[in-house]
């Protein structure tokens, strides 16, 4: 949904200012096919839920995994 930045109000200028840094975070951390999975995704709460399941597991895997993003 594009929206006109000029028409929001205050808080919701906030919020849209939250939603594209998370955003960027998650684009530069993530390779390039775990990022096409999330690209078409609108809001960040239903970006993060795939990515998720994604990144789950037991601990060590999570380090693994952590690590992994980290040296990239």
């Amino acid at each position: 949904m594009v929206v006109d930045i000029k028409n929001l109000s205050v808080a919701h200028k906030k919020i849209d200012k939250k939603h594209h840094r998370v955003r960027g975070i998650l684009v530069e951390a993530l390779l390039h096919s775990k990022y096409t999975k999330i690209v078409d995704i609108s809001t960040t709460k239903r970006t993060f839920e795939p990515l998720c399941s994604t990144y789950e597991g037991n601990q060590q895997v999570k380090e693994t995994k952590a690590n992994i993003l980290v040296q990239q």
